[in-house]
């Protein structure tokens, strides 16, 4: 018994050569894939993966016991949906999502005989990726599929959800694409959604340079922001119009204060790090609150500025000399 690795046109299905080996039993459902909700950024390119490899469940597809020697054939093939580009060695398909591509491949579990095979493929050189048994009467030749699914972007995308039939799986009696056909498997596009953010951030890491500040700058009391502790940046958007911009912070709260607008210091409380202080992000004059979604404006479109400023905040009556880092994280909605 041997196996043998083709990817062959399925035009060929249509002129069927004479002579069975298999009587195909299948699972008699097709197969569906849940792809969860996927976020695009706008800024992606055309030709970039938009999601990670997306895997349905395993689940016997095809058997049958042989009647002579000319083998079988099975795999995969995506004839529903037009061929569009190959990128990263993937053939991409267009689906009904404007700007939105597939690919396609799967995990196989094969015996033939005594013989088995298990592995991964993909349709990356023709509309399928197809294996082939050669066989000896009265054998048991079953397949177990799993299939995978990948998101790209081939064009400017409007958010969707991707649905109907993707591909399916085929099993045909005879080696090469000989012999009857069994029916097909459809693999269908499951519960999910695709959506392009409404905005591309053009400042992805902004840096507060507050540079070096006595300690005689700081009073006695607590909530103190000296005056040249502090540093403006721009945040920058380039927005669709019509969105609406929130922002979120979120680090770790400093824990000399009970006020959630302060955060701590870069190993707070360590040898070498200065104490008595943290950091404020201040936004329109109002320090921004950890863990609140701030709602910024509706854009009208096009490139959008927000200054955001990063100072110091005492947070004990003595402040004691060391370094004072802080990082945190600003998180982007649009809605």
């Amino acid at each position: 018994m041997r196996l043998f690795r083709s990817a062959l046109l399925m035009l060929a299905l249509l002129f069927p050569l004479s002579g069975i080996c298999c009587n195909y039993n299948f699972i008699g459902s097709p197969y569906t894939v849940d792809y969860g909700n996927i976020i695009v950024q706008r800024d992606v390119p055309v030709g970039q993966a938009i999601s990670n490899e997306i895997y349905g469940s395993l689940a016997h597809a095809y058997s049958c016991i042989t009647t002579g020697n000319e083998g079988s054939s099975s795999g995969m093939k995506s004839g529903v949906l037009p061929y569009v580009a190959t990128y990263g060695a993937r053939r991409v398909y267009k689906t009904n999502v404007s700007g939105v591509g597939i690919s396609f491949g799967f995990y196989l579990n094969s015996r033939a005989g005594v013989s088995t095979y298990s592995g991964t493929d993909y349709i990356n050189r023709g509309n399928d990726s197809l294996s082939s048994w050669s066989s000896n009467p009265g054998e048991l030749v079953s397949d177990d599929y799993q299939p995978i699914i990948q998101f790209w972007k081939i064009g400017d995308i409007t958010s969707g959800s991707v649905t109907g039939q993707l591909a399916s799986f085929v099993a045909f009696t005879m080696q090469y694409l000989g012999g009857e056909q069994a029916p097909e498997i459809p693999v269908n596009a499951g519960a999910g959604s695709i959506t392009q953010v409404a905005c591309a951030v053009k400042t992805s890491n902004i840096l507060f340079e507050l540079g070096d500040v006595l300690v005689s700058e700081f009073a006695s009391a607590v909530g103190t922001t000296p005056a040249n502790a502090q540093k403006t940046q721009n945040l920058i958007l380039d927005c669709d119009a019509g969105a609406n911009i929130n922002v979120m912070l979120t680090g770790p709260q400093n824990p000399d204060v009970s006020d959630n607008t302060v955060l701590a210091l870069t190993g707070q409380g360590s040898a070498g790090v200065a104490r008595g202080v943290g950091v404020q992000l201040v936004y329109n004059n109002t320090p921004l609150t950890l863990g609140n979604n701030l709602v910024l404006k509706r854009t009208t479109g096009g490139q959008e500025m927000f200054p955001l400023t990063a100072r110091y905040y005492q947070t004990n009556t003595t402040v004691t000399t060391g370094f004072a880092n802080a990082s945190a994280t600003l998180s982007l909605t649009y809605q």
